[in-house]
């Protein structure tokens, strides 16, 4: 599960990424006044981030800046992306 737990493959001093990310009470224009957690890492250029959804809830993922991919598709800069509950997948950066 993503948390405060997470796997970086290949590091190196190149380049970086910046992500974001939240379970389900992630939400950017939050007006109902619930508990909002954000996230965010920063990986070097070359480096895989591991993640598997919580069991109970999605996932949301937002890159920052950058340039990364999950299963050969480029992750738009700026948009939450969602993923279902118990999800795997790892993101790469480049």
């Amino acid at each position: 599960m993503l948390g405060e737990d997470f796997q970086t493959i290949g590091a190196n001093n190149r380049s970086s990424s910046d992500m974001a990310y939240g379970g389900t009470n992630v939400n950017p224009l939050a007006a109902t006044g619930g508990s909002t957690t954000v996230r965010q890492v920063k990986l070097d250029k070359e480096c895989e981030l591991r993640i598997e959804a919580s069991a109970d809830s999605p996932l949301r993922l937002r890159l920052l800046t950058g340039t990364t991919e999950i299963f050969g598709t480029e992750i738009p800069p700026g948009i939450w992306l969602n993923f279902p509950p118990r999800l795997k997948f790892a993101v790469f950066t480049w």
